[in-house]
């Protein structure tokens, strides 16, 4: 009886557990679940003039229920400067999520061949379809289990292009290319930069087989239970 009791218990906590979570979604970081593509589409580089874009593609919609693409802050937050310290956040008031347009953005100093010099770094992110269409983005708050810092995420139903612009200036109002800006700086060391994207997804839902074993070993610790009982 004790044995039946607790298979019961074992069941009905999976139920439950599965219940509680149906709605989260879990960081897959890269690539997405069931594995993805990744292509050049144009552009030299991020911190060049017009940036870079890049295509995701190839998903196995079979390995998931819902996919995510998000600016993967949990991997690493984007950063432009002299160091990786050099960290931008989300910029919420500068971002455009139903445009597919994230900004991350922050203030900070670096080195010239005349002592420092201040500038402000900003990274924009711009989604869309294949033909360069914007695609929504959802806001993270949407999906428990995405992270704040990612500012937005992307509902994955195809292929998608990103392009990535780093720019620099003075100050917020008055930006260029990263590479440019920098270079006139004469600045002593390199410019780096960095970030990348990843992918929360929500699983597979059990098959039907699997649910009529867990009500079936439900419905046996019942009868079993009454049984004692008589």
């Amino acid at each position: 009886m004790r044995v039946i009791n607790s298979v019961l218990i074992a069941a009905l906590g999976v139920v439950a557990s599965l219940t509680a979570t149906a709605d989260n979604v879990t960081y897959d970081g890269y690539p997405a679940p069931g594995g993805n593509t990744f292509s050049a589409v144009s552009g030299s580089g991020s911190i060049n003039a017009g940036g870079k874009t890049g295509q995701y593609g190839g998903f196995n919609s079979s390995a998931y229920t819902s996919l995510y693409w998000v600016v993967d802050t949990v991997a690493g937050a984007p950063y432009l400067g002299q160091s990786s310290t050099n960290t931008l956040s989300f910029d919420s008031s500068l971002s455009n999520l139903a445009g597919g347009v994230l900004v991350f953005d922050g203030s900070y100093s670096a080195s010239t061949a005349f002592g420092s010099s201040a500038y402000f770094g900003e990274l924009k992110v711009t989604v869309t379809d294949t033909s360069l269409n914007p695609l929504s983005l959802d806001a993270v708050s949407l999906h428990t289990g995405i992270a704040a810092a990612d500012g937005g995420a992307l509902n994955v139903t195809g292929p998608f292009d990103v392009n990535l612009q780093f720019l620099m200036g003075p100050n917020s109002g008055s930006l260029t290319d990263a590479s440019t800006y920098y270079n006139g700086l004469h600045a002593n060391g390199s410019l780096l930069s960095s970030v990348g994207g990843g992918f929360y997804s929500t699983p597979v839902p059990l098959p039907a087989s699997a649910w009529l074993m867990l009500s079936g070993l439900v419905g046996a610790g019942l009868i079993a239970r009454k049984r004692g009982e008589a």
